[in-house]
């Protein structure tokens, strides 16, 4: 029986895991306590916030079909909101997409994966050794895993590296993908604010999403909004203080909806480092077959949902070829 490691419990983990599980003996490894990677919620009680993923849409049969068990245990559902653009402070309605989310949180939809799945959390792998045909993971206390035959890594991009030796293929295409950062502001109130709409993109700010995270089915009934910074200024000011990175944040979120947000009774920000990336890439997935490593993730093309899908079930169809 072949053994797989997989690291990172993200879609692409656990969508690979699920596929490759029927084959082999597969490990996922994953540093947080919980699994869904960027498709994050908090809960904060009684405040419950998505704060990576805000959403998704389908446009693939095969993710349709994929995800259709979690259509049929309510674990997905339709975001029927009211959805805008928001252009030098302009308001533009949209009503041309469906907008679908994990219920009762977008980590519905990575818990619901890990059934019957070995997952090691809070494990943060920090180097891997290839030895006698053998992949060896080491944790961050210095533990070293038995030795498996196929290592796949789904981390992002620069946190991936040192999972590669620098000399292969693998190493130099994916230092070439540059991911962006991103401030995530949580904000819960006692009372509602009037809103204009349920969830916005914005342009031309250091903001670029807004939203009420409290109108997603499912969801706590109190009211807490979800704003993002822009990728640009989360760059520029990726290493400051983070209590200044929330009041420049909330300051900016007041100016747009003109409005008073410092009266939130709970507020918290997220830094991401590796958000989005930068560019839409041609890769799908990568595979090195002398050294038995593949890599898949929505990073690898440009940063969406089902891209995270697309990209694991591409790679596993190959993968299940070589095996």
């Amino acid at each position: 029986m072949v053994n797989i490691a997989i690291i990172g419990a993200g879609l692409s983990g656990l969508t690979a895991a699920n596929k490759l599980n029927k084959l082999g003996s597969v490990t996922v490894y994953e540093k947080s306590r919980g699994v869904s990677g960027r498709m994050a919620t908090r809960n904060s009680d009684p405040f419950f916030f998505d704060h990576g993923a805000q959403y998704f849409k389908i446009k693939t049969n095969s993710f349709r079909n994929f995800l259709s068990p979690m259509f049929k245990d309510h674990i997905i559902k339709e975001w029927k909101g009211t959805f805008a653009e928001i252009k030098d402070k302009k308001i533009t309605y949209l009503n041309n997409d469906t907008h679908y989310v994990g219920v009762p949180g977008m980590n519905s939809i990575g818990k619901y994966l890990t059934s019957g799945i070995n997952i090691k959390l809070n494990c943060e792998i920090t180097s891997t050794i290839r030895k006698n045909n053998k992949w060896y993971l080491k944790n961050s206390q210095g533990n070293q895993s038995e030795g498996f035959d196929w290592l796949i890594v789904t981390v992002p991009s620069h946190q991936s590296l040192k999972f590669f030796n620098k000399e292969t293929q693998v190493y130099s295409l994916v230092k070439s993908i540059k991911m962006n950062a991103c401030f995530s502001l949580m904000l819960g109130f006692d009372n509602k604010i009037p809103m204009k709409f349920d969830a916005a993109n914005v342009y031309n700010e250091d903001i670029s999403w807004i939203s009420v995270n409290s109108s997603k089915p499912g969801r706590n009934k109190e009211f807490c909004l979800l704003i993002n910074s822009s990728n640009k200024w989360a760059d520029q000011n990726i290493d400051i203080d983070k209590d200044l990175a929330l009041n420049y944040i909330i300051d900016k979120g007041s100016d747009l909806l003109e409005t008073n947000l410092r009266t939130a009774k709970h507020k918290v920000i997220h830094r991401w480092k590796f958000a989005n990336t930068e560019t839409k890439n041609n890769y799908s997935y990568l595979i090195d077959r002398v050294n038995n490593i593949a890599v898949c993730g929505d990073w690898l093309t440009y940063s969406r949902v089902e891209e995270s899908f697309t990209s694991s079930n591409n790679m596993v169809n190959e993968l299940t070829s070589i095996l």
